[in-house]
C-alpha cells in the first residue's frame, strides 16, 4: 500500500514544473539487503513446500491457506529435529503442527 502511495506521489511530482525538486522531497523506500543464497536452505524450503502441497491436497485445502511460504522458510531456518523443535517456530500455529508437523519433519530428514 505504501509503495502505491509513493508511486502515485512520484507520478504527481514528475508532472510538476520542477520535477527534480519535488522528487527529492518524496520519501525513499529503503530495501533490506538480500541474504546470500544458501543452496541447502533453498533445498529445505522446496522439500517443505512439496510436503505441504501433498498434505494440502489430502485435506482439500489451498497450500497457501495451510501454510504460507514465509512460515515454511521459518521452519527451514530453524531446521527442527522433532515436535518440540517445531513448537519453537513462532510462525507455526498449533493446528498447523497437528495437521502437517509429521510431514514437515520427514521432509527435513
Amino acid at each position: 500500500m505504501a509503495l502505491r502511495i509513493v508511486s502515485s506521489l512520484r507520478a504527481q511530482a514528475m508532472s510538476a514544473t520542477h520535477p527534480c525538486h519535488c522528487e527529492r522531497a518524496l520519501p525513499r523506500l529503503e530495501r533490506a539487503a538480500r541474504p546470500p543464497k544458501d543452496p541447502d536452505f533453498d533445498a529445505r524450503v522446496e522439500r517443505l513446500k512439496a510436503a505441504r502441497n501433498r498434505v494440502a491436497a489430502e485435506l482439500g485445502l489451498d497450500p497457501g491457506v495451510l501454510c504460507g511460504r514465509g512460515t515454511l522458510e521459518a521452519v527451514a531456518r530453524a531446521h527442527p529435529k522433532d515436535g518440540a523443535g517445531l513448537a519453537h517456530v513462532g510462525e507455526l500455529r498449533r493446528w498447523q503442527i497437528t495437521a502437517l508437523g509429521d510431514a514437515l519433519l520427514e521432509a527435513l530428514r
